[in-house]
């Protein structure tokens, strides 16, 4: 129904891992002091490749080219809009190549250079649905995000 939207069980695995690194990386990124909002920015570039479900799934929006573009956000706002905090933004490509990194794991694999090549990159054979896997995902995302808590802000 509302497709997006919904949270299931591998949509919830994609934002947890995007969370965890968001963690783990903002001081890395000088977004330590935005981390919601870096936050934020990464759990929505972990949905952006699922806009196109039902349409070329796997393909139209899991290629490198909408990560290029996803990763020029950050770099346009930081010429164009100097005043805005930049560093936020590398939250969108984080989050998307979260995505990308955990559907590589599936046996349909991803269409890494669509449109230019039709031909899917994986580099495990692991079921979408299979609930053990996302359990696994969902496990480890959860203690790298509280190690990476404790490790910025203890």
């Amino acid at each position: 129904m509302a497709g997006v939207l919904v949270v299931g069980v591998e949509r919830r695995s994609h934002l947890l891992f995007a969370a965890a690194l968001a963690a783990l990386t903002a001081g890395v990124l000088g977004a330590r002091d935005l981390l919601p909002l870096f936050t934020a920015m990464s759990l929505l570039g972990a949905l952006i490749p699922d806009f196109d479900l039902g349409f070329r799934h796997r393909m139209l929006l899991h290629n490198v080219f909408i990560g290029a573009a996803l990763a020029g956000l950050p770099l346009l706002a930081g010429v164009f809009l100097p005043v805005f905090p930049a560093s936020m933004l590398w939250g969108l490509p984080l989050g998307f190549a979260s995505h990308i990194f955990l559907d590589m794991a599936t046996f349909q694999g991803v269409a890494l250079f669509y449109p230019l090549s039709r031909r899917r990159f994986r580099y495990a054979r692991l079921r979408s649905t299979s609930r053990l896997a996302n359990l696994a995902v969902e496990a480890i995302s959860t203690l790298i995000f509280l190690y990476a808590l404790m490790l910025n802000y203890a």
